[in-house]
């Protein structure tokens, strides 16, 4: 029941590193969050409407597990189990729920929650959940239009559904204005009765103030079929030390795409395999950890991997579409997609995330790590090929008015004792007072190179250094963090605190901004990959038409869907008038040669 969706890594890398064409109207003041380490160890490896086919259970979902929850599906919808900060904002509720972050994700991003396949019939043929528009921030900048939300349909699987113009949080009281509390609202399901009919709920992010929660679903019969496996979470792990967003093209070696795999049927399946097609051409992974699987249970679930060997050169986009197979007939079969993931093949620059959605400082883990100069916080990196590390580079949000500065420095770890030695740093480096609110990366060159050997593990961080950590708010540097970074925190964050008056390294459920540059840079500046650098795009949102220029001549210009679709393309001469008025409301992206501009379209 899950279609192919793109995440949004490309969204997240322009709309992180390209200041001038972002869609913000409003300057976002990112918070800072609490972590909690955990000492870092020393290995860092890591439709058919067959009645006869299935049988049915009840719809009670009330989200106390993952999201999506067994038979659902889901994209950018999150469990409130995995923040705090949720739970706390949206009151009244009993256990956890589903939210969709709005406060975080840009203007136009879409959520989709949906049911499993449902049978309605009279008597029995009402949809019952509980929705709250809650606030998530009180300061008065974040306040946006109003983030929107609709209920839709689907009789074949979901392979296309109804479009709903109805939001249904605008009647809701307090409306963008007020924590609208916990309302139970209703949905008649009675024009499907006899069918088989799944409902979405379709979140649209006004990048304001409030996040959108859903918990208690009832309703009609679930209808589960007998063949029946779905394909959720994908992954990739590259060269086998996690996930990447940029990494360069020197360094790539064998990519595990990887999906968690459940037979959600009610019989065994046999020779269960995962499968991905990267960019334009297919391949079938046989030297996974554990793929194929010779059987499936009814009710198991287990990762599976499908393998490959990208070649990149340039800037080059990677992406990969993963899906599920058994030797059954699969009598839901759109399910057995998972998500698309997306990184990016690069001359030089090799970078965890680009993902900004929140702040850390040195008095970010309160007691446990008291503020202390000398702090540094990073990511870790697997030098598979040799290589020259020239440079540090990191987002660096915002410096108070006080004596502070960072110092880029440069570790080897050892594979099996853990232990760090500094091999290269960079000068100290002042940032300006202030916030850096359009989220530049800096770059800071080491003041002597490091050669890294094939095979190196190396840890980058950003010390931050100062003369009074002693009482909150004191010194203060804020560096960029990625708190829904898509591998595992676990390998990728480094950082070293005073922990029991002792500094040591240790790891927390976050992978800061910080990354290498293995190219000669010799000034600091803003990253060496370059997105919007000369090409101008606009008006950002759009309506009716776009406009471009400084393209290039003979430039080929693409716009496409959050989907990855193509929906224009033309060979323009420098400039360009694209009219959008047959594009539906949403983001996307324009790729005018090898810059990406993300822009939203609005109706």
């Amino acid at each position: 029941m899950k279609k192919i969706y793109t995440l949004s890594f490309a969204l997240l890398l322009a709309g992180a590193l390209v200041a001038q064409n972002t869609m913000v109207k409003k300057v976002r003041t990112l918070e800072e969050s609490n972590y909690s380490i955990t000492t870092k160890g020393a290995n860092n490896t890591t439709s058919n409407n067959n009645q006869s086919k299935g049988v049915t259970a009840v719809l009670n979902e009330a989200f106390e597990l993952a999201v999506p929850p067994t038979g659902w599906a889901a994209t950018n919808w999150l469990s409130s189990s995995t923040s705090t900060t949720n739970e706390t904002k949206a009151t009244g509720h009993v256990g956890h729920f589903a939210y969709f972050d709005s406060y975080n994700s840009a203007a136009g991003t879409i959520g989709n929650l949906m049911t499993p396949v449902l049978q309605p019939i009279a008597g029995n043929n009402t949809l019952t959940y509980k929705v709250n528009l809650y606030k998530y921030s009180t300061v008065a900048g974040d306040q946006g239009a109003g983030a929107k939300l609709y209920v839709e349909f689907s009789t074949n699987q979901g392979t296309t559904w109804t479009t709903s113009t109805t939001n249904i949080l605008a009647a809701l009281a307090g409306y963008n204005t007020a924590n609208t509390g916990w309302l139970t609202q209703t949905v008649s399901l009675a024009a499907y009765n006899g069918q088989n009919v799944m409902v979405r709920f379709r979140a649209v992010s006004d990048w304001g103030w409030c996040n959108i929660g859903i918990d208690n679903v009832t309703g009609p019969n679930v209808f589960q079929y007998a063949n029946d496996i779905a394909a959720t979470k994908v992954f990739a792990s590259i060269n086998a030390f996690d996930y990447f967003i940029a990494i360069p093209n020197s360094q790539l070696s064998a990519v595990y795409y990887g999906a968690e795999v459940k037979n959600v049927g009610t019989a065994a399946q046999t020779n269960v395999t995962v499968h991905a097609n990267i960019n334009t051409g297919a391949f079938t992974g046989a030297t996974g950890l554990n793929n194929p699987t010779a059987s499936f249970a009814a009710g198991v679930t287990d990762t599976l991997y499908a393998t490959t060997n990208p070649v990149g050169t340039g800037f080059t986009q990677f992406d990969a579409r993963v899906w599920a197979t058994q030797t059954e007939t699969d009598l839901f079969p759109s399910n057995n997609v998972a998500d698309s993931v997306t990184f990016y093949g690069t001359d030089f620059s090799y970078y965890r995330t680009v993902n900004t959605n929140s702040i850390i400082t040195p008095y970010s883990f309160g007691t446990s790590a008291p503020a202390k100069t000398g702090f540094e916080y990073g990511a870790t990196y697997l030098m598979q090929n040799a290589g020259r590390v020239d440079s540090i580079t990191s987002i660096i949000y915002k410096k108070s008015a006080s004596n502070v500065n960072v110092v880029g420095k440069l570790y080897t770890i050892d594979g099996t004792t853990g232990a760090y030695t500094l091999v290269a740093q960079t000068a100290a480096f002042t940032p300006a007072t202030g916030t850096n609110s359009n989220l530049n990366f800096t770059t800071l060159a080491l003041t002597t190179p490091y050669t890294a050997a094939a095979g190196t593990l190396l840890a980058a961080t950003m010390q931050i250094n100062g003369t009074n950590f002693t009482t909150a708010p004191g010194d203060t540097i804020s560096i960029g963090i990625d708190n829904s970074f898509m591998g595992d925190a676990s390998v990728a964050c480094t950082a070293y605190l005073n922990v029991g008056g002792v500094m040591g390294w240790y790891t927390f459920a976050g992978v800061p901004n910080v990354g290498i540059e293995l190219q000669d840079l010799t000034t600091v500046g803003v990253s060496p990959i370059k997105f919007n650098n000369t090409v101008s795009v606009y008006p950002n949102p759009a309506k009716d038409v776009l406009n471009i220029k400084n393209a290039g001549k003979d430039a080929t210009i693409t716009i496409m869907n959050s989907l990855g679709q193509v929906v224009y393309s033309v060979v323009a001469t420098d400039k360009a008038t694209i009219d959008t008025k047959n594009l539906s409301e949403g983001i996307y992206f324009v790729r005018v040669n090898n810059q990406i501009s993300k822009v939203v379209i609005t109706k």
